[in-house]
């Protein structure tokens, strides 16, 4: 199931977030659901939020959770995944103006 949230700054959608990921977890009967879901931000604030707000409601449990910003979830995926076409885990990313120095 894929969940498009959009609305301004400040309407709550961290917290509606935060909400529709634990419902998800208790309508699931996998214990380890949990791993199953990818909550991404557009913001490192965000994602920090939604962390804590899980963290408070599910304990120990929240140290697992994937919420996290669109780019850190893509990284965090090409690094476990990276060695499959033959690349080293040791990669870095440039932006541009990291290019333009190197």
């Amino acid at each position: 199931m894929l969940k498009l949230m959009k609305a301004s700054a400040g309407s709550g959608k961290t917290y509606s977030l935060a909400r529709q990921y634990i419902e998800l977890l208790l309508k699931s009967s996998d214990r380890y659901a949990y791993r199953h879901i990818l909550a991404v931000t557009f913001t490192n604030k965000a994602a920090n939020e939604l962390k804590e707000r899980l963290a408070v409601l599910l304990g120990p449990e929240a140290q697992d959770i994937w919420a996290m910003t669109f780019h850190s979830a893509c990284c965090r995926i090409l690094r476990r995944e990276i060695e499959r076409m033959g690349y080293s885990r040791s990669f870095t990313i440039y932006d541009a103006s990291d290019s333009e120095r190197v």
